[in-house]
């Protein structure tokens, strides 16, 4: 499409498959649908990279629709989340991301809403793809963010329920780590005391977690600290958030399972 129009995609196993064209006007700009205190659940899965990473191997496909057991991870993390007491979902598209729409159209759960939200012509980053979502009306107040590249079993209700939105901007789930390599994010009094990815992370003193990959976030959030218009990765929101005391922390007992790798996509097959 052309000019100002946005193509979102919605599916609805209750409804069929509907595709449908809609101008950005068409939807509220703001912080999005107040469901604090509603019993639904929305999750935006982050899967608009290219499906490569330093090391990986060569990619043919997005990361989410990598086969895992027979299904790609996409169906799986639906179910997952459908299963966990997410109603509503909202993936963030950029490579091939008409690949994950036919899927999405073919094996949305029953019950489930489904939205396919595409980076465009650029790529935004994680954060700005979210931030994009927001400023489009696609959101709820506040929602649950999932990297489009893990496999995650922990019930999302009850990290939705710990959340204390009062206190904290936003959450992360993470697992206590036994390795410095793995490990990204520093835990004390319930809170990320201290959150970093990549190289300024290794010789950190307070490092004793890693990142699981699901997380919570709220819509003024994203359009407070987040530049409009300019790739910005979820990491540097995670990073900000903790250095300013507003990253909760919720603990899960075991690591996440990444998709894209050889030795873990060899192990959950």
């Amino acid at each position: 499409m052309t000019g100002n129009s946005l193509r979102i995609p919605v599916w609805n196993r209750t409804q069929g498959a509907v595709l449908l064209a809609l101008s950005p006007h068409d939807y509220p700009c703001g912080v999005g649908r107040d469901n604090v205190g509603r019993s639904s659940l929305q999750c935006i899965i982050l899967a608009g990279g290219l499906g490569t990473r330093p090391g990986l191997r060569p990619a043919e496909r997005p990361k989410a629709m990598i086969d895992i057991g027979g299904e790609p991870l996409i169906r799986h993390q639906l179910r997952l989340l459908h299963e966990g007491g997410v109603d509503d979902a909202v993936i963030c598209i950029g490579y091939r991301g008409l690949l994950i729409e036919d899927e999405v159209a073919r094996h949305c759960p029953q019950g489930m809403t489904v939205r396919c939200i595409s980076d465009g012509q650029r790529l935004r980053g994680t954060a700005g793809a979210i931030r994009r979502a927001v400023e489009h009306g696609f959101t709820d107040e506040r929602f649950m963010v999932l990297y489009g590249d893990r496999h995650l079993s922990v019930e999302c209700a009850a990290v939705w329920r710990a959340f204390d939105g009062e206190r904290y901007r936003g959450l992360m789930t993470v697992w206590r780590s036994s390795s410095l390599d793995s490990s990204n994010a520093g835990v004390g009094d319930g809170r990320v005391v201290v959150y970093r990815k990549g190289v300024d992370r290794v010789n950190h003193p307070c490092m004793n977690h890693a990142e699981y990959g699901l997380g919570i976030v709220c819509a003024q959030t994203m359009l407070d600290l987040i530049p409009p218009g300019v790739p910005y990765d979820l990491s540097d929101l995670y990073e900000a958030m903790a250095a300013q005391g507003q990253l909760q922390a919720y603990e899960v007992d075991e690591p996440f399972q990444e998709v894209g790798t050889r030795r873990n996509d060899v192990r959950m097959e």
